[in-house]
């Protein structure tokens, strides 16, 4: 789905609060949720893996939110696994013990022969 530019007609971003049982993680899909203008939110139950992960799957959100202090979800469904899910969402990661928010993303390219990998790596650490 294409994004619209202009800010009145552009379609809210799709947002996928990832939790089991983190008043951090509910609260700011509350939060979410007053400005549904801009977010569209659901919250998955990441205690059940495969369910959590199909439903992602049929979300395709733009956004995943997971609280960092919530190590079920963490242990369950690591970033790397929600990397491999969907590609292109960016991960935020909340850790409201030191008040910091972490992004992920993921980025997919080919790569056949070592040139292209030694390549590839120059211009990621160049860029």
């Amino acid at each position: 789905m294409e994004r619209q530019c202009q800010e009145d007609t552009e379609l809210p971003l799709r947002v996928v609060v990832l939790a089991h049982n983190s008043l951090l993680a509910g609260g700011v899909a509350s939060r979410l949720r007053e400005d549904s203008h801009l977010f569209e939110v659901d919250v998955i139950d990441a205690a059940a893996v495969d369910d959590a992960a199909n439903q992602l799957l049929s979300i395709t959100p733009e956004i995943v939110i997971v609280d960092a202090l919530d190590e079920r979800v963490i242990e369950k469904l690591p970033i790397i696994k929600l990397l491999e899910i969907l590609p292109t969402v960016k991960v935020i990661q909340l850790n409201c013990r030191n008040d910091q928010i972490r992004v992920f993303t993921s980025e997919q390219r080919r790569a056949h022969k070592t040139g292209e990998l030694f390549t590839m790596m120059q211009d990621i650490v160049t860029s």
